[in-house]
């Protein structure tokens, strides 16, 4: 503050009390919630398993891996097989991990961790989306997704591409 040119120093409680440095009062910032969520990179025949997002949800109509976020005490691989189970009501055997993927939103951060996956019981279908899909790994750029969806896409685009190069070079 420039008190000494002000025109309300006289009027002034801040400058009455010589707390003028200590204005304006700072807000703290309030802690911005992280969850941790597991994410599964199911195969079939070459292609993999996305699932779309209900209108009017948090990024609806977006395509995603399906998963879910980890609750207190549980492990990813325990998350990924419960969110698989409550989501597209079958059961999976919880495999490698694929890579891990953060962002952050306005109000919370997300931290993804992404598994290969396999079916090992219970019949497909949508329970909390609104489709399903099977797609190859280079059919994934069509289908709108957020930022970590898509980088989990491009991680398979890459995968799959070294696998093409590698059985080409067999080939040779």
């Amino acid at each position: 503050p420039n008190c000494p040119s002000c025109p309300m120093r006289s009027a002034c409680l801040a400058f009455t009390r010589g707390t003028q440095d200590r204005r304006p009062v700072r807000k703290g910032k309030t802690e911005v919630p992280h969850w941790s969520v597991g994410a599964a990179v199911l195969r079939r025949k070459g292609a993999v398993l996305i699932a779309r997002r209900p209108e009017g949800h948090l990024l609806g109509g977006l395509w995603e891996f399906p998963g879910g976020k980890r609750e207190r005490g549980e492990s990813l691989a325990a998350c990924v097989r419960r969110e698989l189970k409550e989501e597209l009501g079958i059961t999976v055997k919880v495999g490698q991990p694929l890579g891990t993927f953060s962002t952050a939103y306005t109000h919370y951060a997300v931290t993804v961790h992404a598994y290969a996956c396999r079916l090992a019981s219970g019949r497909l279908r949508a329970r909390e989306h609104s489709a399903i899909r099977w797609v190859g790994p280079d059919d994934l750029a069509k289908f709108p997704m957020g930022k970590v969806d898509r980088s989990i896409a491009s991680l398979l685009q890459e995968l799959a591409q070294e696998t093409g190069s590698a059985r080409e070079k067999c080939a040779l």
